[in-house]
């Protein structure tokens, strides 16, 4: 018997006729070798397993090489050959008994199709495993390659395979396919051929095949329900994007209308009606800001800040803020930060803020007597950093103690008549939940049933010397007038939003001049400087995406007038949109006047002379407070 074993990309390796069985570990000389032996000296088949090992293979020089299972076989002519398991080995066999072969490298390759073409591309042999893969017989398999057995959109890359295959003596391609069955239906195929047209033993386009149908199929069903579930969040955040702005544009004339009304001399009755609105108008805001600040968590598109803050004085603001809510409901609210605790960190200010204003809202919405209790703790400084401690008490309704895994649930609450109680999304802890994780701390809940809850959370927040920490913004009434007079240009479609950005910018101090659409801002424009431009972002016809391109456009880099979006899509997508069309900074509907305030006087420009007479802009630089 004369044995050529081929490692695959290394030379064909001799080893001759019996001499081969000393050069096989002795486990292997235990299983397949002796199977090997016995088959090829005619002693009568034993039980062949569907394959074995040969291990730890002396070649001439010496070289330990360690071998791969065997697997799949095939015969033709006067030759067997059989591969490895993976492909890194092939043996050719030329055996002393044709028949016991024949049975024995069958039984080996039930698995693993087999066939062989020459540089023609006829099949000379085919496997019956390959056959019973198919449902064809030999006949229908040997000659001309069955190209029409592939499916029609696998050809071309098939036939390319079938060309390149012969383009480099031992090149090893591998694909996968969908042949047609015999049945009908097709199966999809893995595929590894190897050119060794070149090799004495062989001279033969090797391809190796195994039925792979139920594993791609479970593939493709995990990509189709990857791509669905994709779809349904894109559909979802779409949805989000246009009820937020549909919402929020009406919203803006509700809540800045009233906030203008309670700016004015009003008896008591209409000051009670004012706030009324007011109240209904933030409470409506909530809602859709929990379902915002969800959908941005969903799509990881949260950034956290690391700022100057100073824990005590946001604790102060929660107070300030809170203090009216429980006051009406005869509730009392207390605050403690310890007298002497460190009280300046680098943090995300907004977010802890959102966090503990969050926690005490629902403590005030769940308790009826009683009152409210918030407690921080400051850790022990290691290594730059403390850990801040922030307990919320309150004496309410309490969670029984089977609830309490879910209260940090998505759309749950404790009890499902709660939201028809009390109000709410059932959003909001489960949001502080993922913004203190986003911080790397922890929150948790103790509670008893009728006797309160504490809701405990811990973040680690980096050190700084409390004199570097950020002070609270400055307080004081936001609608007086502004350090500077400014010309400014509100873009805007909608009547009742131009009155309303219009009278508060009157109250600032401001001239205001009003564009109802993309082209008459342009116009406007062409016409007159302006300090400051308010852009809405969603207009029929040209949008403010669109008109804020041309405004750069037209000014090239000489001047740069500062945009301002003021728009109810509050999606971090079309924020990012904002900026990227060349706005300077956004404000979202409903219009926070502070914030409003405050952007004006970060970006406005004083008066500019009038354009020259020949209607180019004059050029005049503003500095971009950026630095950039």
């Amino acid at each position: 018997m004369r044995i050529y074993l081929r490692y695959y990309r290394q030379r064909a390796i001799r080893l001759g006729g019996i001499a081969f069985f000393p050069h096989v570990h002795e486990d292997g000389l235990r299983g397949g070798s002796q199977r090997i032996r016995r088959l090829c000296s005619g002693v009568g088949a034993p039980a062949v397993e569907r394959h074995f090992a040969v291990r730890d293979v002396r070649i001439d020089d010496d070289r330990a090489v360690e071998a791969a299972q065997w697997h799949a076989a095939t015969f033709a002519g006067p030759w067997a050959a059989m591969s490895a398991l993976d492909d890194d080995a092939l043996a050719v066999v030329d055996p002393g008994h044709h028949d016991q072969w024949v049975e024995f490298l069958d039984q080996l390759t039930s698995s693993v199709g087999i066939n062989l073409r020459d540089r023609s591309s006829r099949v000379f042999y085919t496997s019956p495993s390959l056959q019973s893969m198919l449902g064809y017989e030999a006949d229908e398999l040997l000659g001309a390659l069955r190209e029409d057995l592939v499916h029609p959109e696998d050809r071309p890359a098939a036939r390319e395979r079938a060309e390149s295959i012969l383009e480099e003596a031992g090149r090893t391609l591998r694909s996968k396919v969908r042949l047609l069955h015999k049945n009908g239906e097709y199966r999809w195929i893995e595929i590894t051929t190897q050119n060794l047209l070149h090799h004495p033993a062989v001279a033969a386009i090797v391809t190796n095949a195994r039925d792979v149908t139920e594993a791609t199929l479970a593939e493709l069903a995990a990509e189709d329900a990857r791509k669905r579930a994709e779809a349904a969040n894109f559909a979802k955040s779409e949805f989000l994007a246009v009820m937020s702005h549909e919402i929020r544009t009406p919203m803006n004339g509700i809540s800045g209308m009233s906030q203008l009304l309670l700016s004015t001399p009003l008896n008591a009755e209409q000051r009670d009606y004012s706030e009324t609105i007011r109240s209904s108008a933030s409470s409506l805001m909530a809602l859709i800001n929990d379902l915002l600040d969800f959908s941005r968590i969903e799509a990881g598109k949260v950034d956290i800040e690391n700022a100057p803050l100073r824990l005590d004085l946001i604790l102060q603001d929660v107070a300030q803020l809170m203090g009216t809510k429980a006051e009406e409901k005869g509730l009392l609210l207390s605050c403690h930060y310890p007298v002497d605790a460190h009280t300046g960190f680098r943090g995300d200010a907004l977010r802890i803020r959102q966090i503990i204003l969050n926690l005490v809202g629902n403590a005030i919405k769940f308790t009826n007597s009683g009152g409210v209790r918030v407690d921080v703790e400051v850790g022990e400084e290691r290594q730059g950093r403390r850990e801040v401690g922030i307990a919320v008490n309150d004496t309410g309704i309490g969670i029984a103690a089977e609830k309490l895994a879910l209260v940090f649930e998505k759309f749950t609450q404790a009890d499902s008549s709660t939201s028809r109680r009390y109000g709410g999304s059932g959003l909001g802890l489960s949001i502080s939940k993922s913004l203190v994780e986003l911080m790397g701390g922890t929150i948790s809940v103790s509670s008893s049933e009728s006797f309160g809850s504490c809701f405990v959370v811990a973040l680690p927040l980096e050190t700084i010397r409390d004199q570097e920490a950020l002070s609270s913004p400055a307080q004081g009434n936001p609608l007086r007038p502004l350090s500077q007079v400014l010309e400014v240009l509100v873009v805007e479609d909608n009547l009742v939003n131009q009155k309303l950005v219009a009278k508060v910018l009157e109250r600032l101090g401001c001239r205001v001049h009003i564009a109802s659409g993309g082209e008459d801002a342009l116009q406007k424009h062409q016409k007159q400087r302006f300090g400051v431009i308010l852009m809405d972002c969603q207009m029929p016809g040209m949008d403010g995406y669109q008109t804020t391109v041309k405004i750069r456009e037209a000014e090239g880099k000489t001047i740069h007038t500062p945009i301002i979006a003021i728009t109810a899509n509050a999606m971090q997508r079309d924020l990012e949109r904002c900026l990227e069309s060349g706005m300077d900074a956004y404000l979202t509907k409903p219009i926070d006047f502070a914030k409003l305030r405050a952007a004006l006087e970060e970006w406005g420009s004083s008066v500019k002379p009038p354009l020259e007479e020949t209607g180019s802009l004059v050029p005049t630089t503003i500095s971009d407070p950026s630095g950039a």
